[in-house]
């Protein structure tokens, strides 16, 4: 996991734990529900977890930070100390900054060293690190990347992180906005490693309901004139979006889905803003414009709280035992079928949540649903 000591890093290995114990409901598991839930995925006594991280914080200093804001109870900490610890022992420096191929070998030792030790057959990085500002263009090229790479290219931590996965024979999940895998180099790479990744960017709240409320809208022919966003959280990753390269980075994936789903352009403003009081939860409202029969205009509004580490969890664990599963099967390249999951869905251009859930389904389980 990049961002190791993150909160959504800790609610994962700390969820995990507890749900290896029994000690409360799969909520937000689509892998622990009909009719995902007879896959066979990977056992939660099968795993283990590591990590980088570039803060001087353990995964425990984070727990206690999600019991102490009512994100995770307390009685979860008896359940995840263990495997917080054990976690810990496999969480190496991270990197913060644009970086070449000296970094890239760097992180390949280090996940080559943890799926030695650790004694694990099938290794996947999970990205969770905080957004990345946009930077240039790669070359497009595979060869021409390694080529450059060579020559003394700089890439971002998360390009930097996904070329060392592939060389390194590691699936790859970009649970953030950032690069990563998404570059054309990278998704060569993939292929010529014959390796698995899926991303970007989580879609845990606000983007998720759009992604269902919307086709409301397309089916009922119902015109969206304007779509007005606003999100207010206070985490560590609410500061991430205060600086304004990063904060434009993320508004890309969320404006794209609404206005793909309904077929034409609407007036969508999306805001983002950070406020430290709000801690781990984020409050989004929404005020749609939209004209029905005769042109009749009309208006719906919604406000979303929600607690931004408990929503992406879930998905994480999701994530890793369907990567898992497809690492397994021999599944090369993007992993379309699991865009359910993301904001920004590589491989797919379908934003409908129903749709693809049922996409997931149909490749999991064949097109009968059995």
């Amino acid at each position: 996991m990049i961002g190791a000591s993150g909160n959504v890093a800790t609610c994962t290995v700390a969820g995990w734990a507890a749900l290896r114990a029994g000690a409360f409901e799969p909520l937000g598991l689509t892998t622990m529900a009909p009719p995902l839930d007879g896959l066979g995925l990977v056992d939660f006594d099968d795993i283990a977890f590591g990590g980088s991280e570039v803060r001087d914080r353990t995964l425990r200093n984070t727990l206690d930070d999600l019991v102490a804001e009512r994100v995770l109870g307390a009685e979860v900490a008896g359940h995840a100390e263990a495997a917080l610890a054990d976690c810990q022992r496999w969480v190496c420096r991270g990197v913060e900054q644009p970086a070449g191929s000296d970094a890239v070998q760097a992180v390949r030792e280090e996940l080559e060293r943890f799926k030695s030790e650790a004694g694990v057959d099938r290794l996947i990085v999970l990205n969770l690190a905080s957004t990345e500002a946009n930077g240039a263009a790669l070359p497009a090229r595979w060869d021409e990347l390694a080529t450059a790479l060579r020559g003394g290219l700089t890439v971002s931590p998360s390009v930097v992180y996904a070329l060392a996965a592939f060389e390194t024979g590691a699936a790859f999940i970009n649970f953030t906005p950032s690069l990563g895998s998404a570059a054309p180099a990278l998704c060569e790479l993939a292929e010529v490693r014959g390796m698995c990744h899926a991303g970007r960017d989580g879609k845990t709240g606000e983007t998720l309901i759009k992604t269902a409320l919307a086709p409301m809208f397309a089916v009922r022919r119902l015109h969206v004139d304007s779509w007005f966003s606003q999100n207010v959280l206070g985490n560590n990753d609410g500061s991430a979006l205060s600086d304004r390269a990063r904060r434009e980075a993320k508004l890309e994936t969320k404006r794209a889905a609404v206005d793909d789903i309904l077929g034409h352009a609407t007036e969508s403003i999306v805001n983002i803003d950070y406020l430290p009081s709000f801690g781990d939860w984020k409050v989004a409202w929404n005020h749609i414009h939209f004209r029905g029969f005769g042109g009749t205009p009309m208006t719906m509004e919604f406000t979303w709280r929600g607690c931004d580490t408990a929503l992406a969890a879930p998905l994480c664990i999701d994530l890793i035992r369907l990567v898992d599963r497809s690492m397994e099967l021999g599944e090369v390249g993007v992993l379309a079928h699991l865009g359910v999951f993301f904001k920004s869905p590589m491989g797919s251009s379908e934003h409908r949540l129903a749709e693809q859930y049922r996409t997931l389904c149909e490749h999991c389980l064949g097109t009968d649903g059995r």
